[in-house]
């Protein structure tokens, strides 16, 4: 199964763009936590963006989806092994300070060390 997507990807013109956008799910949703993925993101990218294709637009929101999802879920592992905090980050105020804002500090004590973030 896994060298069968991959060939989509390598072999030039062998698949249309939906089944490249499919098989790139697949692996997204089978092997995301294996592989680095984003090569492939930024190519199909590059590559729907270029096609004219009336799909165009779905083949991108799935694409987006996707990574959108595999961000998640590598974040959710992340998490999991570890400790973490919440920030809340002003837009407009980030926006009025030209992307500088002071945030509230944060502490995290991991393995008995502590980490307070500036």
């Amino acid at each position: 199964m896994f060298v069968s997507m991959i060939q989509s990807f390598l072999k030039p013109g062998s698949s249309s763009v939906d089944e490249r956008v499919l098989n790139l799910e697949l692996l997204c949703y089978n092997f995301h936590e294996s592989l680095n993925l984003k090569p492939l993101f930024v190519h199909l990218e590059k590559e729907i963006r270029r096609s004219r294709d009336v799909a165009r637009d779905d083949y991108l929101d799935r694409l987006y989806k996707v990574a959108s999802e595999t961000t998640r879920k590598q974040m959710l592992v992340l998490e999991g092994a570890g400790a973490k905090f919440d920030r809340v980050v002003d837009l407009e105020e980030l926006e009025k300070n030209h992307g500088a804002v002071q945030l509230e500090q944060g502490a995290l004590t991991v393995d008995g060390v502590k980490r307070i973030s500036p």
